[in-house]
Protein backbone atom coordinates (compact mmCIF):
# COMPACT_ATOMS: atom_id res chain seq x y z
CA UNK A 1 0.00 0.00 0.00
CA UNK A 2 2.51 2.28 0.67
CA UNK A 3 3.65 3.23 -3.08
CA UNK A 4 -0.57 3.53 -3.30
CA UNK A 5 -0.41 6.45 -0.31
CA UNK A 6 3.14 7.96 -1.80
CA UNK A 7 1.55 7.81 -5.62
CA UNK A 8 -1.38 10.24 -3.87
CA UNK A 9 0.95 12.44 -2.51
CA UNK A 10 0.19 11.62 0.71
CA UNK A 11 3.22 10.53 3.87
CA UNK A 12 2.99 6.63 4.17
CA UNK A 13 1.67 6.97 7.54
CA UNK A 14 -0.34 4.15 9.76
CA UNK A 15 -3.71 6.33 9.30
CA UNK A 16 -2.93 6.92 5.54
CA UNK A 17 -2.24 3.77 4.54
CA UNK A 18 -5.18 2.05 6.69
CA UNK A 19 -7.40 5.17 4.99
CA UNK A 20 -5.99 3.94 1.19
CA UNK A 21 -6.53 0.39 2.50
CA UNK A 22 -9.81 0.74 3.65
CA UNK A 23 -10.94 2.60 0.43
CA UNK A 24 -9.89 0.29 -1.53
CA UNK A 25 -11.60 -2.69 -0.36
CA UNK A 26 -14.79 -0.31 -0.44
CA UNK A 27 -14.45 -0.23 -4.34
CA UNK A 28 -13.62 -3.76 -4.61
CA UNK A 29 -15.63 -5.66 -2.40
CA UNK A 30 -18.20 -8.40 -3.83
CA UNK A 31 -20.03 -11.03 -2.02
CA UNK A 32 -21.94 -13.62 -3.14
CA UNK A 33 -24.59 -15.24 -0.53
CA UNK A 34 -26.91 -18.03 -1.16
CA UNK A 35 -29.70 -18.66 0.38
CA UNK A 36 -33.75 -19.84 0.47
CA UNK A 37 -36.14 -17.37 -0.09
CA UNK A 38 -38.84 -19.66 1.65
CA UNK A 39 -39.76 -19.81 5.40
CA UNK A 40 -39.34 -17.36 8.23
CA UNK A 41 -35.61 -17.72 8.67
CA UNK A 42 -35.24 -15.39 5.71
CA UNK A 43 -37.49 -12.98 6.74
CA UNK A 44 -35.56 -13.10 9.97
CA UNK A 45 -32.36 -12.38 8.40
CA UNK A 46 -33.78 -9.64 6.50
CA UNK A 47 -35.03 -7.98 9.39
CA UNK A 48 -31.77 -8.38 11.10
CA UNK A 49 -29.83 -6.68 8.09
CA UNK A 50 -31.55 -4.58 5.56
CA UNK A 51 -28.85 -3.93 3.64
CA UNK A 52 -29.13 -7.30 1.74
CA UNK A 53 -32.75 -5.89 0.68
CA UNK A 54 -31.22 -1.72 0.79
CA UNK A 55 -26.97 -2.28 -0.51
CA UNK A 56 -27.15 -5.71 -2.64
CA UNK A 57 -28.36 -6.93 -6.02
CA UNK A 58 -30.64 -9.82 -5.88
CA UNK A 59 -30.90 -12.56 -8.50
CA UNK A 60 -33.89 -14.63 -8.45
CA UNK A 61 -33.19 -18.14 -10.33
CA UNK A 62 -35.75 -20.33 -10.83
CA UNK A 63 -36.72 -22.88 -13.71
CA UNK A 64 -37.43 -21.50 -17.27
CA UNK A 65 -38.59 -23.45 -20.60
CA UNK A 66 -35.73 -23.92 -23.04
CA UNK A 67 -37.26 -21.96 -25.52
CA UNK A 68 -38.10 -18.95 -23.30
CA UNK A 69 -34.00 -18.57 -22.37
CA UNK A 70 -32.88 -18.69 -26.03
CA UNK A 71 -35.42 -16.29 -26.62
CA UNK A 72 -34.41 -14.10 -23.69
CA UNK A 73 -30.71 -14.25 -25.14
CA UNK A 74 -31.01 -13.94 -28.50
CA UNK A 75 -32.85 -10.80 -27.65
CA UNK A 76 -30.33 -9.35 -25.40
CA UNK A 77 -27.61 -10.34 -28.04
CA UNK A 78 -28.89 -8.95 -30.75
CA UNK A 79 -28.77 -5.04 -29.35
CA UNK A 80 -25.08 -5.58 -28.98
CA UNK A 81 -23.39 -3.05 -31.37
CA UNK A 82 -21.45 -5.34 -33.90
CA UNK A 83 -22.89 -8.80 -33.56
CA UNK A 84 -25.90 -7.80 -35.48
CA UNK A 85 -23.92 -8.72 -38.93
CA UNK A 86 -24.42 -12.03 -40.52
CA UNK A 87 -20.86 -13.13 -40.03
CA UNK A 88 -21.50 -13.36 -36.34
CA UNK A 89 -24.64 -15.19 -36.44
CA UNK A 90 -22.64 -18.69 -35.40
CA UNK A 91 -21.24 -16.76 -31.83
CA UNK A 92 -24.55 -15.88 -30.83
CA UNK A 93 -25.92 -18.65 -31.05
CA UNK A 94 -23.21 -20.42 -29.43
CA UNK A 95 -23.71 -17.28 -26.88
CA UNK A 96 -27.17 -18.12 -26.47
CA UNK A 97 -26.72 -21.81 -26.31
CA UNK A 98 -24.02 -20.90 -23.29
CA UNK A 99 -26.94 -18.52 -21.41
CA UNK A 100 -28.88 -21.28 -21.37
CA UNK A 101 -26.59 -23.97 -19.93
CA UNK A 102 -25.27 -21.65 -17.39
CA UNK A 103 -29.22 -20.46 -16.20
CA UNK A 104 -29.79 -24.40 -16.34
CA UNK A 105 -26.77 -25.14 -14.43
CA UNK A 106 -27.43 -22.82 -11.17
CA UNK A 107 -30.99 -24.02 -11.28
CA UNK A 108 -29.92 -27.38 -10.82
CA UNK A 109 -27.03 -26.47 -8.02
CA UNK A 110 -29.71 -24.60 -6.22
CA UNK A 111 -31.50 -27.65 -6.25
CA UNK A 112 -28.93 -29.75 -4.00
CA UNK A 113 -27.93 -26.15 -2.08
CA UNK A 114 -28.71 -27.59 1.62
CA UNK A 115 -31.91 -26.37 2.93
CA UNK A 116 -30.57 -25.08 6.30
CA UNK A 117 -29.88 -22.30 8.29
CA UNK A 118 -26.49 -20.95 7.66
CA UNK A 119 -24.55 -18.16 9.97
CA UNK A 120 -23.36 -15.43 7.79
CA UNK A 121 -21.08 -12.97 8.69
CA UNK A 122 -21.59 -9.39 6.96
CA UNK A 123 -19.72 -6.89 6.50
CA UNK A 124 -21.69 -4.24 4.72
CA UNK A 125 -20.60 -0.81 3.53
CA UNK A 126 -22.11 1.26 6.09
CA UNK A 127 -19.71 -0.25 8.70
CA UNK A 128 -16.73 0.10 6.36
CA UNK A 129 -17.21 3.62 5.81
CA UNK A 130 -17.78 4.27 10.32
CA UNK A 131 -13.96 3.22 9.89
CA UNK A 132 -12.25 5.32 7.27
Amino acid sequence: MKPVVMDLGQQPTKTNLFGAFTKRVKNNIHTVICMSPIGEVFRARLRMFPALINCCTIDWFSEWPDEALESVAKTFLSEIPGLEDGQVEGIIDGLVSTCVVVHQTVTEASKQYPRRAFQIQLCDTHQLSRTS
